[in-house]
């Protein structure tokens, strides 16, 4: 009971990280508007930027079936280890006109994950919010389409690498990182 404890509460920690980080950068609380789960956007009134940039990648033949699959599903698509792997990959694309996409697909692919793909997700989402803080926060602040279940799914990835690389002194590290994020959006 005392681990459950324990880990409730690293999960709060990392949660208030990251609205901090929501409310930084929109100015409102998180959860005051529901988005919709996963949609793709075919009318052309309004489109957002990341809207348009989601809408090209999947109109664009280049880009692998099973990157739109996943998306459009809205869930982990079971392939085989290292098709699935390659997801975790593209979240570090530095092709800017797709980066929001492969977010999307990134995020979408927490939904139905399991085992060695949870892992690859622990720590990628981990890396990501680290040393992404600011497109993170972004993604989150501007998009119609993420939404509150896409939070809590991160912050438990985040969570999950915490755990598992510092299984000691995961209170002093979630700190340390608080810490460091604050000290990133506060140089914007």
């Amino acid at each position: 009971m005392k681990n459950a404890f324990k880990i409730f509460l690293l999960i709060a920690v990392v949660a208030m990280a990251v609205t901090f980080v929501f409310i930084y950068f929109t100015g409102d609380e998180m959860g005051t508007e529901h988005k919709p789960e996963t949609k793709v956007i075919t009318e052309a009134v309004q489109v957002t930027p990341l809207e348009k940039e989601l809408n090209n990648a999947l109109n664009d033949p280049l880009i692998d079936d099973y990157y739109k699959e996943t998306y459009t599903k809205g869930r982990l698509v079971i392939a085989d280890d290292d098709k699935m792997l390659t997801i975790t990959d593209s979240l570090f694309s530095r092709d800017t006109k797709k980066d929001f996409f492969y977010f999307m697909v990134f995020t979408k692919s927490m939904n139905g994950s399991d085992g060695f793909y949870s892992e690859a997700l622990d720590y990628s989402s981990y890396r990501f919010v680290l040393n992404h803080t600011v497109a993170f926060s972004k993604y989150f602040a501007e998009s119609p389409i993420l939404n509150d279940k896409d939070m809590e799914n991160w912050a438990r990835y985040v969570m999950g690498e915490v755990f598992i690389t510092h299984e000691v002194n995961e209170y002093d590290v979630i700190n340390d990182e608080v810490k460091a994020l604050k000290n990133k959006l506060v140089k914007i």
